[in-house]
């Protein structure tokens, strides 16, 4: 797989060792709807990334229908920081399958895009020191229909189930992808970057 990834910038598989099960099923088990409490917004440009942090998610949840009407917006989803010790372990099991660096910062943070939630075509912002962005899906019998699906190269579709992993490399890549608008339900994934340490 890793000759997949550098030749095409990206490579989607679903886990299978019981060790990473064993780590995502103590991260879904400890998910919760509160925890996110900043709203990622971006208009024209999904690089100018604003954040709204309410002082309750109720606020927040009003704030984001008010925003989701406007002509311009170019991304729209829900955050929370994570460093949990399991999705540490997680990441790093998966990185080292792809990569030798030993001196690497993990950024990690889970996302929440519910009804309206998207972000438009775009490639990431370059960065000599990113090696790698990765999503780890935390959605039990997810629907295809209800949107939220990630487009790499505007025609590779990944439907974002639970426990699949979307590897998108940064040494030898830019890979352009979107997230096509939520429709109905709630969808989570693990979202992190792998950067090299300055």
């Amino acid at each position: 797989m890793k000759k997949e990834l550098l030749e095409n910038g990206f490579v989607s598989f679903d886990i299978t060792s019981e060790y990473e099960l064993e780590l995502l099923s103590k991260i879904y088990s400890n998910l919760s709807y509160d925890g996110f409490n900043k709203l990622v917004v971006s208009y024209d440009n999904v690089s100018h990334t604003h954040q709204v942090q309410p002082s309750t998610f109720e606020k927040l949840n009003k704030t984001k229908d008010e925003l989701i009407e406007t002509d311009n917006l170019a991304q729209i989803w829900f955050s929370a920081f994570d460093q949990s010790s399991e999705t540490n372990l997680l990441l790093k099991s998966i990185f080292y399958k792809f990569y030798e660096y030993t001196d690497v910062d993990f950024l990690n943070i889970i996302t929440l895009y519910n009804n309206g939630c998207f972000i438009i075509p775009h490639l990431d912002g370059k960065d000599p020191n990113r090696i790698m962005g990765v999503l780890i899906y935390l959605n039990k019998e997810y629907n295809e229909a209800n949107g939220g699906n990630l487009i790499l190269k505007n025609e590779t579709k990944i439907v974002p189930e639970y426990g699949r992993v979307v590897i998108i490399d940064y040494t030898q890549n830019s890979v352009k992808h979107e997230v096509t608008k939520v429709l109905e339900g709630e969808r989570y994934a693990i979202c992190a970057f792998i950067h090299k340490k300055q």
